[in-house]
């Protein structure tokens, strides 16, 4: 996924980098890769403990009382809905973060990309302020 996120980044059109600062593509890159790195890698094992867990007590019920296979059936489908429903606001959230760190981001972007002249022209205080 990350892949093609870069690919079409790299062959937006300018329209594209006109609408969104700098700032807020670099946040969605970083954040993206900041979930993944630190918080997937120590809930995959747990993650995965828990659905082994669940499938195999399911597989259990169901050859010991067959009628627990309507109650599951009916529990999967509520899960699946539910997970379906709170991703819209998980995007939402998301999109959210972005914007309001977007200009933190490209603040401290064009600060980096100009230091030479924010230091010729003595101009720190400024940034500074903004930022």
């Amino acid at each position: 996924m990350q892949y093609a996120m870069t690919e079409r980044v790299a062959f937006a059109k300018i329209m594209f980098f006109d609408s969104n600062p700098t700032g807020r593509i670099l946040t969605r890159f970083s954040k993206d890769m900041g979930v993944i790195d630190n918080i997937f890698a120590m809930l995959l094992p747990v993650i995965l403990y828990g659905i082994l867990r669940a499938s195999s007590v399911a597989i259990m019920l169901c050859f010991v009382n067959p009628w627990m296979i309507l109650p599951i059936f009916a529990a999967i489908v509520f899960f699946s809905w539910i997970v379906k429903t709170a991703s819209i606001g998980m995007t939402e959230a998301q999109r959210f973060d972005s914007i309001f760190r977007g200009p933190i981001h490209q603040i401290f972007t064009q600060v980096v990309t100009g230091l030479v002249t924010v230091r010729a022209y003595k101009k720190m205080p400024f940034f500074e302020a903004k930022f």
